[in-house]
């Protein structure tokens, strides 16, 4: 028979070490990754040496979870561009709950993922996350935490964390509220480009104000359009939306500065509506490209700017 003493000394043990495989719960709030949680957000884009800018807005949904090839499993994100909701793209991501890691998959990284975020991070810490970016970086960035405090967005005070990634110009810095995830980023150089929480649904409740958004069935393709890359500027991968209002043969290709072909990303026949295409630039040296839409009576192109 256990006596009273040796009982409550029994139940601390397993107590400590059932916690030592755990993070702090209260800290997997900075990055909510529950089914249905929803984000919208506003971003903006303009170059100073180029009179050209780009504005709009783009969801973020975790849809559900899935296993992918590595063996871990990962919340399902859908982006889709707003307000037409016509088409989407997605990333997979998961919490460690052992460190408050932030991990997004790529099949081209160690081990299947990288680090974009140290959610147990405080002032001063500093990690190989890379926020900003699809696959792992190659140049080696250091991600450092620059504030913790309390601040108002969407109507209501959070806690909040401001991290700022260092390397070559230009930095990346982004900002996390605790109990809504990824609020804001901002990059500079000759260049500008920001991005903002403007509305959220965190397990069922609403923050800020909803855009507009045209369902599918309502938006119908009746003009050829090519959409802003996203993210721009990027490291490694972006992606590339537009819209064609028949089916037609196409060509996606990206030049360089001086006006030659630095790659062709799509030639063929294409169907009416929404498409969208992945561009890999990670062999590319850093600078501004242009990506281009040809089809039969239509020509459109876009700047872009990979960084290192």
């Amino acid at each position: 028979m256990i006596n009273r003493p040796s009982f409550i000394l029994l139940n601390i043990f397993f107590l400590v070490q059932l916690c030592a495989g755990q993070a702090d719960t209260t800290l997997l709030r900075w990055y909510p990754l529950d089914k249905g949680n929803y984000w919208q957000y506003s971003f903006y884009y303009s170059d100073w040496r180029i009179p050209e800018f780009s504005s709009g807005h783009f969801s973020m949904e975790v849809v559900g979870d899935t296993v992918m090839p590595n063996g871990k499993q990962y919340a399902i994100i859908e982006r889709r561009s707003l307000p037409d909701t016509s088409g989407a793209s997605y990333i997979y991501q998961r919490v460690d709950t052992t460190t408050a890691n932030v991990y997004q998959y790529c099949a081209e990284s160690p081990g299947g993922e990288f680090l974009i975020d140290s959610l147990a991070s405080q002032v001063g810490d500093s990690s190989r996350a890379f926020r900003d970016g699809y696959c792992e970086d190659e140049v080696g960035w250091i991600t450092f935490c620059q504030d913790i405090y309390i601040d108002t967005t969407l109507g209501m005070a959070f806690h909040m964390k401001d991290f700022e990634r260092m390397g070559f110009i230009p930095s990346w810095q982004y900002t996390l509220a605790k109990g809504l995830g990824y609020i804001s980023g901002f990059a500079a150089e000759l260049w500008e480009y920001s991005e903002g929480l403007v509305y959220a649904r965190i397990r069922g409740k609403a923050y800020g104000k909803a855009v507009k958004i045209i369902s599918d069935e309502m938006f119908k393709v009746t003009s050829y359009q090519l959409k802003p890359n996203f993210p721009n500027p990027f490291n490694s991968v972006t992606w590339i939306e537009y819209y064609l209002p028949r089916a037609e043969p196409i060509r996606i290709a990206v030049y360089n500065v001086m006006g030659q072909l630095v790659q062709v990303l799509y030639s063929g026949k294409q169907t009416a509506g929404f498409h969208s295409i992945r561009w890999d630039a990670r062999n590319l040296p850093s600078g501004v490209y242009f990506y281009s839409l040809k089809a039969t009576s239509y020509q459109a192109t876009r700047k872009c700017v990979v960084i290192r």
